[in-house]
């Protein structure tokens, strides 16, 4: 019988790195609370919420990304979001995914 322990993050993801402005950064855990203000700032109108969402989700203040271009914050949104969903789809070391 497959068996799988979700106590033990290394197990079902690894952190999400990417490298934006010429720094690394790491979503390495996404709580409810963290995703429930991801999307409130979604929802609202600030011209800077896509930077308050990217900010919040690798922990760091805002203001890190204030020169960065808006693309390029886009773009690592949407890299987080296509990785968390492909992770959701087949989580690592699920039944029928080898492991290393």
């Amino acid at each position: 019988m497959p068996k799988i322990n979700f106590d033990e993050q290394a197990q079902i993801a690894e952190p999400i790195e990417f490298t934006l402005n010429g720094k690394e950064y790491a979503v390495k855990k996404i709580s409810t609370p963290i995703l429930l203000r991801v999307a409130e700032l979604g929802k609202s109108n600030a011209i800077d919420g896509p930077i308050q969402q990217l900010a919040l989700l690798v922990g760091v203040d805002p203001g890190e990304f204030a020169e960065v271009d808006i693309r390029s914050v886009g773009r690592a949104l949407e890299f987080i979001t296509v990785t968390i969903q492909d992770g959701i789809a087949k989580p690592k070391n699920s039944p029928g995914t080898a492991t290393p």
